[in-house]
Order: structure tokens, then C-alpha cells, then sequence
């Protein structure tokens, strides 16, 4: 006996189908992009300048939604020792970060979408 499938009904299984896909794959980009935050917050702590290892220890990933992410420092002078001012040199170690963990970073995100 076969039964007969009508185009709604089809029609409403593809789409749940698809509204669940959807959301696993959000789920997975979030995740990813967080990782690879923490990709570049190793980095920056591993190339920033050290004093008193304060803005090593302040570094910090925070997840803002689910589709933004920020390193961040928690001390007042990181940017101006990103940076640098009228009186001092800049020792950026942000912006190198960006570069030294930027394969890793893509390696990540290709992951959560392609699988290992």
C-alpha cells in the first residue's frame, strides 16, 4: 500500500528540518567563533609587553552575543601601550596577536563547519 505525500505536508517537514539545521549550525558558529577568541587571547598574552604581568592577567575573551566576540584587556594602559603616545613607543602586541593566531583561528571556524 502506498501512501500519498501532499506537497504541504512536505513542504512543513523540509522546513522543520531546515529551522532545526539552521539553528544547530548557529549554535556551532558561536561556539567556534568563541574558540577562536580564545585563539587570539593566548596569543596576546603570550606577545604582550610584561612588567608586572597585570595586563597578561587581565586579558580576557568575552562572548557579547551570539555572534560577537571581544579580547579585552581589563587594565587602563593597554591601549597605549598597543598604541603608544607622545611619550612613549608603541608595543603593540594586540595587533600582532591578530596576525600570529589568524590560521589557527580560520582552522577553528573551517571545523565547525566542514568537520576535522
Amino acid at each position: 500500500m502506498t501512501q500519498t505525500v501532499w506537497p504541504q505536508q512536505l513542504a512543513a517537514v523540509v522546513k522543520a528540518d531546515l529551522n532545526r539545521w539552521a539553528e544547530k549550525a548557529k549554535g556551532d558558529a558561536s561556539e567556534a567563533l568563541y574558540r577562536a577568541g580564545l585563539s587570539l587571547e593566548k596569543h596576546a598574552k603570550r606577545l604582550c609587553p610584561v612588567d608586572t604581568g597585570t595586563l597578561r592577567a587581565s586579558l580576557h575573551t568575552v562572548r557579547i552575543d551570539a555572534e560577537t566576540v571581544e579580547v579585552r584587556d581589563g587594565v587602563k594602559y593597554g591601549k597605549f601601550l598597543e598604541f603608544g603616545t607622545v611619550n612613549m613607543n608603541a608595543q603593540p602586541y594586540m595587533r600582532p596577536a591578530i596576525y600570529a593566531s589568524e590560521n589557527e583561528r580560520l582552522r577553528i571556524m573551517a571545523e565547525a563547519f566542514d568537520g576535522p
